[in-house]
């Protein structure tokens, strides 16, 4: 790569059962040119019912605010549409940028592409099982005029 080029980020899409596995192949997640396919890409994706997408960033060696700003773009779409949104294989300076604003306690991060695809499934699971109806504890008055839960 020149020093001072754009880079030609390419996105490739895999798919691991219904999860959406998305690797970007280029160093640099930095410029708007670069990022305009992956948007396009999860668009389409998340469209037509809700998924989930694991972000491949293993040969990504640089990101900036436009990255980061499509980061969180791609995260609230993705969970807008009730999918489940993480990254993958995140190498050390982006990570730590991640870290730094924070945003490790918003996108799951995993060591591997298997890891973050296993975490989708599980994810999925818990959010197709029918949950079991909690019962509501009814509320009677006690003697100091409060309502205690009644058993």
């Amino acid at each position: 790569m020149i020093p001072g080029e754009p880079s030609t980020m390419r996105v490739r899409t895999d798919k691991a059962g219904s999860t959406t596995v998305l690797r970007l192949d280029g160093e640099r997640f930095t410029i708007e040119e670069d990022t305009h396919e992956l948007h396009e890409r999860v668009q389409s994706i998340t469209r037509s019912s809700p998924c989930s997408v694991v972000l491949d960033l293993g040969c990504v060696r640089t990101l900036d605010c436009c990255g980061i700003g499509q980061l969180v773009q791609l995260y609230n779409r993705v969970s807008a549409s009730g999918g489940f949104f993480c990254l993958a294989n995140v190498e050390q300076r982006p990570k730590r940028l991640l870290q730094m604003l924070g945003l490790l306690r918003v996108f799951p991060v995993f060591e591997s592409r298997d890891e973050a695809i296993t975490a989708c499934w599980s994810a999925c699971a818990r959010a197709c099982t029918p949950q079991s109806p909690r019962r509501e504890a009814s509320r009677q008055p006690s003697g100091d005029g409060s309502l205690q839960p009644a058993f």
